[in-house]
């Protein structure tokens, strides 16, 4: 089953901008995308790091 946003469920509560079902939708989903944004970034980071078990970190 495909959860859809018809115009009712869009206006279910939305009294003002920061209120409303779709309103904390998007704001779930935008928490979404910046975690994994952070965890590629991060994944990159240590990529180029090319950290290695027995590896000197400093002189």
């Amino acid at each position: 089953m495909r959860h859809r946003l018809t115009p009712a469920l869009l206006e279910r509560g939305c009294d003002c901008v920061e209120c409303g079902d779709s309103s904390m939708e998007v704001y779930y989903a935008r928490q979404y995308f910046a975690a994994r944004e952070l965890c590629e970034r991060q994944h990159a980071a240590k990529a180029r790091l090319a950290l290695a078990p027995g590896r000197r970190l400093a002189h």
